[in-house]
């Protein structure tokens, strides 16, 4: 009894993997409805040219154009039904219609235009709806029921099909080089060489049968697709094989829908187009009628009615619809699940399951199956409504049964084929499972750990059921703990969700718990994946993977995987196995990029792949599984993905890129159809002709190009990158923009360049298109040339008047020069007259200022008194001018000898009344016999000055004064006393400079003038020097940087020379001004005095 159950689930099993219709899923789909192309509903024929555009036959509109970006509609007059659509070896669409046939020929500009080639007036012709068309030996072939049009490029040749109500023709068809015709009547006749017809080898079989569809198997079979049955018939020998398909497949599908037209595949299958079929729009067969691929309404087709289909040079089905147009994207080896086959809530865990897929959402637990005809449908799992974030196969020790288990959100359940049964509802009391992931250990396989939102608890599997063993290290470990793992030496490690990782050593007895951080050199602490990659434990985090070393208890990057891994700007959320490598799901949050990829190991290591998945969204996938058939399983959001390595396609499928539309100002110069340069004025180019090139007037400089690509997988993400030749020098950055503005272009030869980047990285050859730009008119050469005349016209006008000009000038000028002599000769002796005068008067002057001086030397101090006083001294007096406003008093009264050196305001002139009018008061200060101290001479000496030039400190009155140093020697004493105005004292001993300084304030009006001057004592020792001078010398400009001399170089000379004779040390200062003035000019008079104790 026990074999026959088991008998009876292996048939079960064996029929329903023959009956599974689209187990990985369905094919990428997309509807375009009429609005999309603004367009009647219902189309019926589509191909594609050799430049990659689209051609659809409305009902309405003509033909539709599609480039990738727009749609646009090719009028046929009168509006009749295009039934049919055929492209020959040039690239040219042929066209049948209601009654109407012909072709698309671009104009002069490049618009797409409809030719009619009806050209039958022959009454006795008469004929309906063109409903097959075929290109074949440089011949064109416009199918009716009742006739067959033969166009060979010149002419139309009418093949006769007989009498319709004899025959009742259908359709023809061309396969293996030859035409068929099936009749209801008669069944399958076929087109001879010499134009007649007569009937297929056996073809009376298929009479009563309405032929829909026939294609070539090879080695002369064919599959004949009628409403009565498919048939393999050889089209040599006329034998015929009912084809029935897998469990009575093909009558099941003509039950519910017929197949109104098919098209032979590139990779041997068949694509039936069917109307009225809610389950079978468009099936997929092999060569043995066995389904491959259904796509139906259910799945998200937008219209049950396939009228026909049409494969794509990328692989995929475009299907011509009652209502509207839909794309297959059949090529592509990924598949996908949603809402419309059951799917509930965001993905978070797969699993297979005794050969049964399983998916865990926020709503629960689904499986896959599969209904009675083979569709697929995912069943919720009875029980189970809650987040499920876990899903495992747990292995029993004791009967190695696989268990499936469920971690929801408060409940982990066992799974039993369609109903769920929570396993820890009996330990409720004692723990709340809220569970992340379940992980069976490897060390003690009876232990079933679960990550939950705070903390670890685990269960134990027993021959009776499962044990609480509740919290491990409750006090220790209260995280949400997201992974599980354990390494080679039975250390269990705990991924947290925003605190890093957790270890707990296998040490028997342990009870410690270790933290690591970002301290221990992980990259991050939120949801670290523990993993687990040949054998070695990882760490997959957001800088790659990462490993950790033993010796230091630090984590560092791992090269496992090579640069799969160890990308740093990679961060890996899921690992899987799969196949000889490893699946990843990857993320950079940086650029809020989340992609999926496979680690293929090559010669080097690892080498990753990433370009199927670019067809999938560009979300988070919060979970990835390989099945046991190495199909990968990908949950983004509420969509489940599958891909299938076996399934292969080439990604380097060349498209092309176009230019669509170049517009000058309000002028179309280019509408998207290049005209090729042969004799076949129908042809199409990708290639501008140089007779194409136009050229536009400068007031048309800017230009709008528009352009597309021909590829047709997610065209809105298609990228774009252009360059103007003439005008830019770059190539622009990558961009979805379809159109490009160029405004105010300078005259000159342009060509635009533009390039396209599909969603898989492959690139298009350029396009280009080239134009013209004339100068304006002012910048022709007509115009430089007539410019050239005028400006030689000009210059020689200009010429000519200025000679004329220059003449009357001359005239006019010599005439002045008369004039302007005679009166140069008067103010000439008037002139002379006036200097002699001048000469005169500054004889006076000059004589009366040498007085001045002659009376201020007399004045001064004579030498013989110096000499008498100070014994040894040298005295450099010399004015700038005739006149000094510098001078010098000494005299001696009783024991005290008294020296001044005085700097009046002023030179010349105003400087020797000033120093005259200084000497004068000393005079009488001295000559009172007051105290002799040289404060109290200076505060009187400042009042009898501010008295005398009635000073009063108003603004805008004379500031005359002078500064003025002076010292007083007491023979006896020994003592000097010295004041200063300004003025300061230099005192020279031991070979030591001391600057003795005056008050910062004149002999004149001042701010300070109130208050009294500092009256300075020194001993004097013998030899000592003293030395005092106004600022002449050290205020003289001169040397290589003319600059002033300066006090500092003055009294760093005076003490390398003061031990020099007195008299030696004024010819060096003398010497030294002349050197350092050099060819300057004196700026103001000079004195120094220098004298020995």
């Amino acid at each position: 009894m026990k074999r026959v159950g088991l008998l009876i689930l292996f048939l079960l099993y064996l029929l329903t993997s023959l009956a599974q219709i689209n187990r990985y899923g369905h094919p990428f789909l997309k509807n375009i409805a009429p609005s999309d192309y603004d367009a009647e509903d219902q189309n019926w024929a589509i191909v594609q040219d050799n430049r990659g555009f689209l051609y659809v036959g409305n009902n309405s509109k003509g033909v539709l154009e599609y480039d990738g970006t727009t749609w646009r509609s090719i009028p046929i007059p009168n509006n009749p039904i295009v039934r049919s659509l055929a492209v020959d070896s040039n690239g040219t669409v042929y066209v049948g219609a209601v009654r109407e046939f012909g072709y698309l020929a671009p104009d002069s500009i490049g618009t797409l235009k409809y030719q009619s080639l009806n050209t039958i007036t022959n009454d006795t012709i008469q004929f309906s709806d063109i409903f097959k068309t075929y290109c074949h030996n440089n011949r064109v072939y416009f199918c009716s029921r009742q006739y067959i049009f033969v166009y060979n490029g010149n002419s139309i040749t009418p093949i006769y099909l007989g009498k319709q109500e004899y025959y009742s023709s259908l359709f023809t068809f061309l396969v293996n080089n030859s035409f068929y015709i099936g009749s209801f009547q008669k069944g399958l006749r076929q087109l001879n060489s010499n134009n007649t017809i007569t009937e297929a080898p056996n073809g009376s079989y298929f009479a009563k049968k309405d032929i829909y569809g026939i294609e070539l198997l090879g080695n002369n079979n064919t599959l004949v697709i009628t409403n009565k049955g498919f048939y393999k018939y050889n089209t040599t020998s006329g034998s015929v094989t009912e084809v029935k398909g897998s469990n009575g497949f093909i009558s099941k599908y003509l039950s519910s829908g017929l197949p109104y037209s098919t098209v032979k595949l590139a990779n041997g299958h068949i694509a039936l187009s069917t109307i009225l079929s809610e389950k079978h729009s468009l099936v997929i067969i092999d060569t043995t009628g066995a389904p491959q691929e259904i796509v139906y309404p259910a799945m998200g087709l937008r219209d049950n009615f396939v009228i026909s289909s049409y494969q794509t040079k990328e692989g995929n089905l475009w299907l011509a619809l009652n209502s509207g147009i839909a794309r297959v994207e059949t090529a592509s080896p990924i598949r996908r699940f949603s809402a419309e086959s059951g799917l509930d809530g965001l993905i978070l865990d797969i699993i297979e399951h005794n050969n049964s897929l399983y998916v865990g959402t926020m709503n629960g637990v689904y499986i896959l199956r599969f209904d009675s005809e083979g569709f697929p449908k995912f069943h919720p799992i009875s029980g189970i409504n809650k987040p499920t974030f876990a899903l495992i196969e747990f292995t029993d020790p004791a009967s190695h049964k696989k268990i499936l288990l469920a971690g929801t959100q408060g409940d982990i359940f066992e799974i039993q084929t369609n109903k769920a049964i929570s396993i820890s509802k009996p330990f409720a009391a004692e723990i709340t499972h809220v569970v992340y992931r379940l992980y069976q250990s490897k060390q003690d396989p009876s232990l079933l750990y679960i990550g939950m939102a705070s903390g670890l608890a685990a269960l134990r599997r027993t021959a009776t059921g499962w044990n609480n063993l509740g919290y491990i290290k409750r006090d220790r470990i209260r995280d949400e703990i997201r992974s599980i793992g354990e390494d080679s030496n039975g250390n269990l490690w705990l991924g947290t969700f925003i605190k890093g990782l957790i270890q707990i050593p296998a040490q028997q007895g342990s009870n410690t718990v270790i933290e690591y951080g970002l301290q221990n050199g992980l990259p991050t602490l939120k949801e670290i994946d523990v993993v687990r990659v040949n054998n070695q434990l990882l760490f997959a985090t957001s800088n790659g993977l990462y490993q950790f070393n033993e010796n230091n208890s630090t984590f560092e990057p791992s090269n496992i995987l090579g640069k799969a891994g160890s990308n740093r700007l990679k961060g890996i959320y899921r690992i899987t196995k799969h196949k000889a490598g490893f699946a990843l799901a990857c993320f950079n949050l940086e650029n809020n990029a989340y992609w999926v990829e496979l680690a293929k190991p090559d010669s080097t290591g690892y080498k990753t792949f990433s370009t199927p998945f670019k067809r999938l969204p560009k979300q988070w996938a919060d979970a990835i599984y390989t099945d046991s058939k190495g199909t990968l399983w990908i949950g983004i959001s509420g969509e489940l993905f599958s891909y299938r390595a076996d399934a292969y396609r080439d990604y380097n499928t060349s498209f092309s890129s176009h230019i669509r539309r170049v517009i000058s100002r309000d002028s179309l110069l280019f509408n998207g159809a290049h005209k090729a340069s042969t004799q076949n004025k129908a042809a199409v180019s990708q290639y501008q002709d140089k007779e194409q090139v136009v050229a536009l007037p400068y007031r048309n400089n800017s230009v709008i190009i528009s352009y597309s690509a021909t590829f047709f997988e997610k065209e809105e993400s298609i990228e774009y990158s252009s360059i103007l030749e003439g005008s830019e020098d770059e190539w622009s950055k990558w961009s979805t923009k379809t159109e490009a503005t160029h405004n105010n272009l300078r005259e000159g030869r342009y060509t635009f360049k533009v390039k396209a980047r599909n969603i898989y990285g492959v690139e298009s050859p350029v396009a280009e298109y080239a134009f013209i730009i004339k100068p304006p008119y002012y910048r022709t050469l007509l115009a430089y040339l007539i410019y050239t005349i005028l400006f030689v016209a000009l210059i020689w006008l200009v010429v000519k008047l200025n000679t004329r000009r220059l003449i009357a000038e001359k005239d006019r000028l010599e005439q002045i020069v008369k004039e302007r002599t005679a009166e140069i000769i008067e103010q000439k002796e008037e002139i002379e007259a006036q200097r002699d005068e001048i000469e005169h008067q500054k004889e006076e002057i000059t004589s009366s200022i040498h007085y001045a001086s002659r009376i201020q030397s007399a004045v001064l101090t004579p030498q013989d008194i110096v000499d008498k006083i100070f014994p040894n001294h040298f005295l450099l007096y010399l004015p700038r001018d005739i006149v000094s406003g510098d001078f010098y008093w000494i005299t001696q009264v009783g024991n005290h000898k008294i020296c001044a050196v005085a700097d009046c305001t002023g030179h010349g002139v105003p400087g020797g009344f000033m120093s005259m009018l200084g000497m004068t008061f000393l005079n009488e200060l001295i000559n009172k016999g007051h105290e002799l101290h040289p404060a109290e001479i200076l505060y009187q000496l400042r009042a009898n000055v501010i008295s005398s030039l009635h000073q009063t400190g108003k603004s805008g009155e004379n500031k005359d004064g002078m500064d003025i140093a002076l010292y007083i020697i007491n023979t006896e004493t020994n003592i000097l006393e010295f004041a200063g105005a300004n003025n300061p004292l230099i005192l020279i001993r031991n070979n030591e400079v001391m600057h003795i300084k005056g008050d910062k304030m004149p002999i004149g009006i001042h701010i300070k003038g109130e208050e009294p001057f500092t009256n300075i004592t020194i001993e004097l020792q013998p030899n000592d020097r003293l030395y005092t001078f106004s600022d002449g010398y050290v205020d003289q400009f001169g040397g290589s940087s003319n600059r002033k001399f300066m006090i500092k170089n003055l009294k760093e000379l005076l003490l390398q020379i003061h031990q020099k004779p007195m008299i030696e040390q004024k010819e060096i200062l003398l010497n030294n001004l002349i050197e350092w003035q050099g060819d300057g000019s004196r700026i103001d008079d000079i004195i120094v005095m220098g004298v020995q104790i």
